[in-house]
């Protein structure tokens, strides 16, 4: 981790003494968002095409056979209203951003970074299993963002989603709830590769001299307004593992989960702000519960049929699990399960 934070913290070309979280009020308000087809991106995306004070947004996806085509499929999986990406002021992007101009015609580029006024870096490989190296990509696009953001010949804000994963070795018994300030000591977010790269997210900020916003995204949930929760996140995995199992998981965390409806709207809320924004934000329930209660409600909406087991016996019935047992082998393929234990323990360790 130390090498890759030198290499990208290091020598981050700055030449702008200006605020750029201080947005100014007669510009019109122009979103680039990276990211946009995953949980978070879609619903930050829906929020700023609903909302008319938002002037235009770009998104900035990585190449598919059908652009257009996964974006709409990733507002219906989430019950998001796709007529809203027929907006005049949407224009979808096929770029990268650790690539020279996004991997965009020169053009393009010059007049998209002409407009924007804010960039919302959502996008991330969320995979607790891979190794730090394989972030190297995403760590250097958010230097390329940073560089981009102090060299604009206009203000630009630049707010980033970091994960309160960063935090996952802090003693809190000992120093108290994560301050919402950079973190001085990298062992605390070495519990994965993931947790690792946002660390290093964090510090690139730090480094720019720049007040870039980072976010600590902690557990999203499924929209309070419609309930969809994407089917290969954990936790609809863990539901639909459990039921072929025949048992759920009793785990000793705090529940502190966010509508993803939620983030949408708080995002609009910082971007449409007149206040100067914080540098570093923990995006976590303030009044968080028990697992306890999420795990007996569970149990009684499927019918009173599933026992409550320790972890470490619903993990042993997984390891054991049969996957050819052909009406089960699509639930419990041997991939989904071996993300949801690695899931479930690292999210266990969060916390």
């Amino acid at each position: 981790m130390h090498n890759l934070l030198a290499r990208y913290t290091d020598g981050v070309r700055t030449n702008k003494s200006v605020d750029p979280l201080h947005a100014n009020p007669f510009n019109p308000t122009v979103v680039l968002l990276t990211g946009s087809t995953g949980n978070i991106g879609s619903h930050i995306l829906a929020h700023l095409l609903a909302d008319d004070r938002i002037d235009r947004i770009y998104a900035l996806n990585r190449a598919s056979p059908d652009p257009i085509g996964r974006m709409r499929a990733a507002f219906t999986l989430r019950s998001l209203p796709e007529d809203l990406l027929a907006d005049n002021k949407f224009t979808l992007l096929v770029g990268d951003v650790s690539q020279e101009r996004f991997g965009l015609d020169e053009d393009v580029y010059q007049n998209m970074l002409s407009l924007v006024t804010h960039i919302v870096h959502n996008a991330w490989t969320v995979d607790f299993t891979a190794p730090l190296s394989s972030f190297e990509p995403q760590i250097m696009g958010v230097r390329k963002l940073i560089e981009v953001s102090a060299a604009s010949p206009q203000k630009i804000a630049l707010l980033a989603t970091s994960s309160i994963g960063v935090a996952g070795g802090w003693d809190s018994r000992s120093y108290g709830p994560v301050p919402e300030r950079p973190l001085p000591d990298p062992v605390v977010a070495s519990s994965s590769g993931y947790t690792a790269s946002k660390y290093i997210l964090e510090k690139a900020r730090v480094a720019a001299g720049l007040p870039v916003m980072c976010v600590r995204m902690g557990q999203v949930c499924g929209s309070a307004s419609t309930g969809a929760w994407g089917i290969d996140e954990w936790f609809p995995m863990l539901v639909k593992s459990s039921v072929a199992l025949g048992c759920l998981p009793d785990m000793d965390i705090p529940v502190a989960w966010i509508p993803l409806d939620m983030i949408g709207h708080v995002y609009a809320d910082w971007i449409l702000s007149k206040k100067p924004l914080p540098a570093l934000v923990n995006a976590v329930h303030p009044y968080p519960t028990t697992w306890d209660v999420i795990v007996r409600v569970l149990q009684q909406e499927l019918g009173n049929t599933l026992d409550i087991v320790p972890i470490a016996q619903l993990v042993h019935r997984l390891e054991e699990f049969d996957t050819t047992r052909t009406y089960l082998h699509e639930i419990v393929e041997f991939q989904h399960r071996m993300t949801l234990m690695f899931s479930l323990m690292i999210y266990s360790s969060l916390h």
